[in-house]
């Protein structure tokens, strides 16, 4: 596991098993009492699968730090990814930061995904290559709620709930231009299901913000989307 192999040592690690199988759990269990950071991780397990959001909320909930950050089970932070990111927030005064990172497919194939410079209000809703969970890390002091996430049953928690928390209080994030993590992508995860993710999105923004906002995010979506596909 890829947060045990930071070079950055002054953290603490909250995990939460999402009711996984027995066998599974006794793995894990198993992986962090061989580990030398044994002695900071809290682990905790679900009493049933309550979905991603959830479990990112609670541990919110457990978070002392001064900084805050996210790793799911399947993707990989590069070592110096705590170590340089902690370094940038701290320069630069962050309320929030990104990074790039790299995109891993089943067949290998990989592709650096970058972002902009800065990420607000008004460009989240168009802005490429964030990477959300696997990117950001957000001052602890800049967050309202500790429910930032959707509860279970909603798509794109991840999303929805970094778009919540930019506009609870109109922040603005700063970019570190390196590539610290990956995001393994398997074909038949969420995340591999782009059309499925651009409705969802399409009709959570026009509830929020109304259908003309709406319609003008699907809009450069799909224009983004075709420039790929058809390498403009």
């Amino acid at each position: 596991m890829s947060v045990f192999s930071q070079s950055f040592q002054n953290y603490r690690v909250h995990i939460v098993d999402d009711f996984s199988t027995d066998l599974e759990f006794e793995k894990l269990k198993e992986i962090i009492k061989n580990t030398d950071s044994k002695n900071r991780v809290n682990l905790y397990r679900s009493v049933e699968n309550f979905g991603p959001g959830f479990c990112r909320n609670y541990c919110l909930s457990l978070c002392r730090s001064k900084y805050v950050c996210f790793l799911d089970s399947d993707d990989e932070w590069y070592q110096e990814k705590l170590l340089n990111q902690v370094q940038f927030m701290d320069k630069n005064k962050s309320i929030f930061s990104y990074h790039y990172y790299t995109r891993v497919l089943e067949d290998k194939t990989t592709t650096v995904k970058t972002a902009p410079n800065k990420l607000h209000s008004k460009n989240f809703l168009y802005s490429r290559g964030i990477g959300y969970c696997i990117s950001m890390m957000l001052r602890s002091s800049s967050l309202s709620s500790l429910h930032l996430f959707p509860a279970k049953g909603e798509k794109n928690e991840d999303y929805k709930g970094f778009y919540q928390y930019i506009n609870s209080g109109n922040y603005e994030g700063d970019c570190l231009k390196q590539t610290l993590a990956a995001v393994h992508v398997v074909t038949e995860s969420r995340s591999s299901n782009k059309i499925s993710i651009a409705l969802d999105v399409f009709f959570y923004i026009c509830k929020t913000k109304g259908i003309v906002i709406g319609t003008c995010y699907f809009i450069v979506y799909l224009f983004n989307a075709s420039r790929i596909y058809f390498k403009l």
